[in-house]
């Protein structure tokens, strides 16, 4: 996903602005930064949003829900969406290795530690949303998901991957089939 893969430059934006703002080692400043940070964050990932949503909640009544076959990506249909998030595996395991690394930090270090845990464990929630008046079709073809937009242009989820490869070819053949079932149901 594009917009999770801002995430490395944007902490290393927020690290930059974090000399003045947690001078002092006060918490109340530290809680503050980190405040701020994550509100960053999101607002650069919005400004790059070509074509989908960005929410911290997945809008709309739960349809269908399928994870690539690594586990590393959720796809799935409500009333309202398509969406796509990191798998709840794959937030944990990433903010217990940032946890891991950060968990002796303290005073400045520990400051810019917590700013930048918070900012990408709210990037790491953040779910790609479609609007399904955006979407034509969705259909299982050939071994992966097509999605047909109705303005004839690439589905934003085109160009998403996981370990280099097409996340729209990353499911079992049952899952996308179920999927696509779900929509087309849901379309009638």
């Amino acid at each position: 996903m594009r917009a999770l893969l801002l995430l490395p430059a944007l902490a290393l934006v927020a690290c930059g602005d974090s000399s003045e703002a947690s001078r002092d080692n006060d918490p109340d400043t530290d809680d503050d930064f980190a405040t701020e940070t994550v509100r960053s964050v999101r607002d650069a990932i919005s400004d790059d949003a070509d074509g989908f949503d960005l929410a911290t909640e997945v809008p709309g009544r739960r349809v269908e829900t399928i994870t690539t076959t690594d586990g590393g990506l959720d796809f799935g249909l409500t009333d309202e969406v398509l969406w796509s998030s990191l798998s709840e595996a794959t937030r944990a395991e990433a903010l217990a290795d940032m946890e891991s690394e950060t968990k002796d930090e303290e005073g400045l270090g520990g400051a810019i530690a917590r700013a930048v845990t918070g900012a990408v464990a709210e990037g790491l929630s953040t779910v790609v949303t479609v609007p399904l008046d955006r979407v034509r079709d969705l259909r299982f073809e050939d071994g992966r998901l097509v999605i047909d937009m109705a303005d004839g242009e690439p589905s934003p989820f085109e160009t998403t991957k996981s370990d280099d490869e097409p996340m729209l070819s990353q499911f079992a053949p049952a899952d996308a089939q179920r999927l696509a079932d779900a929509f087309s149901k849901l379309r009638r």
